[in-house]
Order: C-alpha cells, then sequence, then structure tokens
C-alpha cells in the first residue's frame, strides 16, 4: 500500500489525501496514515509495555472541572444534562465549563438568547476572557467555531432546541477532540426530550431537579450525587 494513502478509522475508507470530513461515513478529522508495514515488521520495532496498575490508571483517567471535581468526565467525553425548567442544568453546564482550564465553548441555537445569558454570567460570576459564547443555527457553524478557538471543552445549551441528531453529536465528539456537553429538556413525565438514541450514546447522563445533581449513568465513575 503506498504510504500517502489515508484511512478512515471508523469505517475504513480510502483517501489519496488527508481531508477533515470523512464521505463515506460522515465522521470528522477521523483519517489516519495507512501504513504497508506488516505485523511482524511492526512487533520488531519493539513496542510499550504497561503494567497492570499503569494501564487501569490510563483506562480510568479523564477530566474534572474545579467546580466540580466528584464529576469526572473523559478526555472525549459526550456529557447530557438533563432536568425540568428553572432545576439548575444550565447553571451546572456553565459552572463546569468555567471550572476548566483553557479555552471552552459555549453555545447557544435559541435566537435572542443575549440577555437570558449574560443574566447568568453576572450571576455565577464569570468573566473569563477564554470563556467563548456563541449564537449558531447549523452543525456546520458549530465547525467553524471550534476550528476558531480550538477549546477544551464545547456545550450546548440545549440540544432539543437544536435539529441536530445523535450522527451529528457523535461526528462534533469526534470533530472537537473534547468533551461535549449539552443539556435536554424533559417532557411532562419528566424523561428526556427527543431522541433517546443520544442518552445511549452518552458516556455521562446527569439528571438535575431542585439545584442538585445525580449521576445517571458514567463510564468514569460510579453513582454520585452533588449541589449545584
Amino acid at each position: 500500500m503506498n504510504a500517502s494513502v489515508f484511512g478512515c478509522a471508523r469505517c475504513g475508507a480510502l483517501y489519496p489525501e488527508r481531508v477533515a470530513f470523512c464521505s463515506s461515513c460522515g465522521s470528522f478529522d477521523s483519517l489516519t496514515l495507512q501504513s504497508s508495514r506488516s505485523a511482524d515488521s511492526l512487533w520488531r520495532q519493539g513496542g510499550e509495555c504497561l503494567s497492570a496498575l499503569d494501564l487501569l490508571k490510563r483506562s480510568t483517567s479523564g477530566l474534572t472541572s474545579e467546580a466540580y471535581p466528584a464529576l469526572r468526565i473523559g478526555r472525549e467525553a459526550i456529557v447530557a444534562i438533563y432536568g425540568p425548567p428553572g432545576a439548575g442544568k444550565s447553571t451546572l453546564l456553565y459552572k463546569f465549563l468555567d471550572g476548566m482550564p483553557g479555552d471552552v465553548l459555549l453555545l447557544s441555537i435559541e435566537e435572542g438568547f443575549a440577555d437570558t445569558v449574560i443574566d447568568r454570567l453576572k450571576r455565577l460570576e464569570i468573566h473569563r476572557s477564554d470563556f467563548h459564547l456563541g449564537y449558531v443555527r447549523s452543525v456546520e457553524e458549530i465547525g467553524d467555531l471550534v476550528q476558531k478557538h480550538n477549546p477544551v471543552a464545547v456545550g450546548i445549551d440545549s440540544l432539543t432546541m437544536t435539529t441536530l441528531t445523535t450522527d451529528d453529536v457523535m461526528r462534533l465528539s469526534s470533530f472537537i477532540g473534547g468533551p461535549l456537553l449539552f443539556t435536554l429538556h424533559v417532557t411532562k413525565d419528566g424523561a428526556p426530550a427527543g431522541a433517546m438514541t443520544v442518552l445511549h450514546a452518552s458516556d455521562v447522563v446527569v439528571r438535575v431537579e431542585g439545584m442538585k445533581w445525580a449521576l445517571e449513568k458514567s463510564r468514569f465513575s460510579g453513582s454520585i450525587t452533588g449541589e449545584v
């Protein structure tokens, strides 16, 4: 195989040059350089040797926010935060992002969101220059802002108000290369609104009610609760 061939890590499609988007499966930034070396030649070069303890530490490593040190997430985790109106889910999202070092990006799809955002920023005393906010109308605009700011994490408030599908969420998560957090509204019976597939695809699911949160699902820690 020619060394200039690039393959998609998700679907295996091949391209003569590196591209940002796989047209076969829709994945962002998933192409890697393909090698013609045999498995034997790879073994002869030597590999990485880890102890069982080192491997376990790596598998559970993740990120935390200074605002919620007990709420551990993965470095490329998809995090769903849901709850009824006024429960505190947006507050949790803002505070979690504010507690992360480095550039963060908070997105809204709702028109006229500025006044609400300003009030919340003032109340939570968030005034960092690297806490970026944006109003977007399409997944392409989200990609543009991610490329511009290169954030360590991205938040969407709220996913329910968008037309993004679960596949869109998965592609965005891969493209961002860091945690993707979003809020969800709930139905009258208290269940998360929208397709349940997005919860199945999420690595972490947090329910917020009465300014208290509870971890319902996590690949990185056991069941925990806390105050918003």
